[in-house]
């Protein structure tokens, strides 16, 4: 089983929820909506071992969901890693790190309830209110 899904599936678990701003409250983790620049639409830092989250306040509620699912992933996953700076003075490859807060982003937001309530990947896209590519990742994560 995938790291991303079973740690996501952890979370719910020990917290008994899947709504990511609630994971973030739950677990001493600061959310700030601000206005970004149009291509950014959330980050997350660690500053002195405290972890921020930062989210385009211009998103509607669902996609802000969706990049909050996406940003604890990083959280959850790349605790250790800087990956600001990776990507900016590194070779290293950060698309493992996108994909894999991908991953958890579909597993948190996606039940495995939820799969056999479709046929299509458009169809649980709309249902559990993500990106098409979100529901296609965790079509393939069953």
């Amino acid at each position: 089983m995938l790291l991303a899904k079973t740690k996501a599936e952890e979370l719910v678990q020990k917290y008994q929820t899947s709504d990511p701003f609630a994971l973030c409250e739950r677990m001493g983790i600061p959310i700030v909506k601000e206005e970004l620049p149009e291509s950014v639409r959330g980050f997350s830092v660690s500053i002195k071992g405290r972890r921020i989250i930062y989210l385009n306040a211009l998103l509607e509620e669902e996609m802000l969901r969706q990049v909050c699912a996406h940003e604890l992933g990083h959280m959850v996953l790349h605790r250790q890693h800087n990956l600001i700076f990776m990507m900016e003075h590194t070779l290293y490859v950060h698309e493992k790190f996108e994909r894999e807060a991908d991953q958890f982003c579909a597993a948190l937001l996606i039940g495995q309830e939820m799969l056999g309530e479709v046929t299509t990947v458009q169809q649980l896209a709309a249902l559990a209110g993500v990106e098409e590519r979100i529901a296609a990742l965790r079509v393939t994560m069953q």
